[in-house]
């Protein structure tokens, strides 16, 4: 697989990864001829396969070499599929996330997966007030048969807490 064969996961020296979704010459031919290795772009020629081994094998090794942080940085500006492999907490504070509120905040600061769909016409609303503990027991007893009678006495009773 090389940088031409739709995309890869390289690991970087401090055990996190990036990620090349390069499946067009010009991401290859961009991304070594800033590496000054451009002796192996005819090795991301189609089809993909062992002949493509020489390119892969040099960004396996190139990738290892340093940080993801560094390759960050290295890829800023170069016109190429890139992006780091982030955990969880780096993709929630990601400022493209937080841009397009996939995650918002509530009034106590805690945070909540945004509306993901964007309609222009018909903004969504996120509700943030849940119900309390046992707001809607007699509509849901009602829903079971319970008559209003039975459920009074399940109330008496304590069925459904203090």
């Amino acid at each position: 697989m090389c940088i031409r064969d739709r995309y890869n996961i390289y690991e970087t020296q401090d055990g996190k990864y990036i990620v090349l979704g390069a499946s067009e010459m010009h991401f290859a031919i961009n991304i070594l001829t800033k590496m000054e290795r451009t002796d192996l772009i005819e090795f991301c020629e189609p089809p993909p396969g062992p002949n493509q081994n020489p390119a892969k094998e040099f960004l396996t090794e190139t990738f290892l070499s340093q940080s993801q942080a560094y390759w960050v940085e290295w890829f800023d500006g170069v016109d190429a599929a890139f992006a780091p492999v982030n955990d969880l907490r780096q993709a929630a504070d990601d400022p493209q996330i937080r841009a397009r509120e996939m995650i918002v905040e509530d009034e106590q600061g805690r945070e909540h997966i945004g509306i993901p769909i964007k309609f222009s016409n018909e903004p969504g609303k996120i509700d943030f007030i849940a119900p309390e503990l046992g707001a809607h027991n007699e509509e849901v007893a009602l829903m079971l048969g319970y008559s209003k009678d039975q459920i009074q006495a399940m109330k008496a009773d304590g069925v459904f807490g203090s």
